[in-house]
């Protein structure tokens, strides 16, 4: 198995609302990771969009902004990731690893290992990759 958790390096307290289909707001100020999700959304600083771009049929790659009001800003730096495959802890297990795929997970998001690499390749040491589920109580 060569699926990959991805994660930012270090843990940011920025908390987003998604307003309507392509706006977010900050909830709570924190800094702004290469990766920003939850349940309902996953984004990605676009200076690895051209990456998740290749990946046809797997994913989607929307134009996304984030609106701060409390100090009159918009990022326009992150797309959102609209992963159509989903991975869990059982059919990890089973899941073809080569080539360069993608899963989601509760807003987690998994990668095999020729992806990740892709990723590491640009992240400057801002991404940390887990093997698996090893991340993960349970």
């Amino acid at each position: 198995m060569d699926i990959w958790h991805v994660e930012n390096m270090h843990w940011a307290k920025l908390i987003l609302w998604r307003t309507d289909e392509d706006t977010f707001r900050v909830a709570q100020d924190g800094e702004y990771n290469p990766l920003l999700t939850n349940g309902n959304y996953i984004l990605v600083n676009k200076k690895y969009a051209d990456i998740f771009r290749q990946l046809h049929g797997q994913v989607a790659v929307r134009e996304v902004k984030i609106v701060d009001f409390e100090f009159n800003t918009q990022n326009n730096d992150y797309v959102e990731l609209l992963i159509a495959n989903e991975i869990d802890p059982d059919s990890i297990k089973v899941k073809d690893s080569e080539w360069a795929k993608i899963w989601r997970c509760e807003g987690y998001v998994f990668v095999t290992g020729s992806l990740k690499e892709a990723l590491a390749s640009i992240s400057n040491s801002e991404l940390h990759f887990n093997l698996g589920f090893s991340h993960f109580c349970g």
